[in-house]
């Protein structure tokens, strides 16, 4: 069997195809629609604002991209988990874990941390049994 690092490899291989096709598509898409010398022109006024939306970026347009993204990271959060050892807590009871893309505070924790931060993981809201 190959090493977890090898499966990771195999994963960027299979979907950076995928994920490089939708980000052009997107870029081709909102590239067509620009008309480059009202962006100039916003620009040449100082007016950011302007520029953005002479652009016509439209989010719709990167969809498929969040798309084959969303796939790549499912897929390799799900083989992580998959290559992760049985692990046992100190009263011997299995620690369980498992893995879904689709969580809410996952993607609203990313979403707040990009740009880099740390957080301090809060202790369980549980008292473990026996203390």
């Amino acid at each position: 069997m190959a090493s977890l690092r090898q499966q990771l490899s195999d994963l960027i291989d299979k979907f950076s195809p995928e994920i490089e096709r939708a980000f052009r598509e997107a870029t081709d898409e909102i590239t067509s629609e620009i008309v480059l010398k009202e962006v100039v022109t916003y620009l040449e006024r100082r007016d950011i604002e302007g520029a953005l939306a002479a652009l016509h970026i439209d989010p719709s347009a990167f969809r498929p991209l969040a798309e084959a993204v969303r796939q790549a990271h499912n897929a390799g959060g799900l083989l992580t988990l998959q290559n992760t050892p049985c692990l046992f807590d100190p009263m011997g009871a299995r620690v369980v874990f498992r893995w879904d893309v689709s969580i809410r505070e996952q993607r609203q924790s990313s979403a707040s941390c990009r740009g880099g931060c740390s957080r301090r993981l809060q202790p369980p809201p549980w008292k473990p049994l026996g203390r």
